[in-house]
């Protein structure tokens, strides 16, 4: 099963033991270096890091467990890793592509295509972390570059890349502009370009950008069904298992409502011309 809920035991065999091995050695090399990628929250040292505070355990809850040998699970931890594992284990050759990550500048993710050769490029609304990601970037020497710029209206060319990655974020956009991104990523994608993405499945009360906590029905995704109206694009076909699978495993808990819930992946694919 390709599209499916998160699932810990996938990061203890290989290959998924081996890219966990390189993400630590990945984040020891920047913090050597004097430089940080953003943390899960999506935040900088600094910045209000959410992670910092009293409560950086609270959506974890009691029974979480750290991966032995993580390098900085306390801004780093394991659910982080799963997702970029996944993606990477069961997506697209990346080395001398050119790859989209909607929304990830400075992310772990983003940093580790680019050390294996990808050339990168971020779309981003926060300043702070699409400096950071540049600076970083000159810094380890990578073909990797952040820019500020709406994901619903990109200003590359038509067909420009050749895969794209979305790591925990378009589930924050309320249903309408989930659309209109994924139609973006569409015009921007070559034709037989993949789209990896992953997303919180099951959090009953998302962050909507623009709107805060919007808890209508719509832009939940609390089923199969739910993905697949909220991601299923006509110009996109699915990689492996259409019908998105919920393995039942939970492991994270809502520091509001103390509910469970977890992540979930999706691969996709930009239909050719004849299709």
């Amino acid at each position: 099963m390709l599209n499916k809920t998160m699932d810990r035991d996938d990061l203890t065999c290989s290959p998924g033991k081996e890219i966990v091995d390189e993400l630590n050695e990945l984040v020891r090399r920047i913090y050597q270096r004097g430089f940080y990628m953003s943390s899960w929250y999506g935040t900088l040292p600094g910045s209000r890091d959410p992670e910092l505070g009293q409560n950086n355990w609270q959506n974890r809850g009691d029974g979480y467990v750290p991966l032995p040998g993580a390098e900085d699970d306390r801004r780093l931890p394991w659910y982080l890793y799963w997702e970029i594992v996944w993606v990477c284990q069961h997506g697209p050759e990346i080395r001398g592509a050119r790859v989209l990550d909607a929304g990830g500048a400075s992310s772990l993710c983003s940093c580790y295509l680019a050390s294996k050769g990808a050339r990168v490029r971020s779309v981003e609304l926060k300043r702070d972390l699409a400096d950071n990601a540049n600076a970083l970037a000159s810094a380890m020497r990578w073909n990797m570059e952040a820019r500020l710029m709406d994901m619903r209206k990109m200003t590359f060319p038509a067909e420009h890349f050749d895969h794209a990655y979305s790591i925990c974020v378009l589930e924050h956009l309320d249903l309408p502009s989930k659309h209109e991104v994924l139609g973006e990523i569409v015009r921007v994608l070559k034709p037989g370009g993949m789209l990896c993405l992953t997303f919180d499945y099951r959090n009953p009360a998302p962050f909507v950008h623009g709107v805060g906590t919007d808890t209508r029905r719509r832009n939940q995704l609390l089923t199969p069904a739910d993905v697949e109206r909220s991601f299923y694009h006509p110009a996109f076909e699915v990689v492996g298992n259409r019908k998105f699978h919920d393995n039942g495993k939970v492991y994270l808990i809502h520091p509001k409502t103390e509910d469970a819930y977890t992540f979930g992946s999706l691969f996709l694919r930009k239909r050719g011309d004849d299709e």
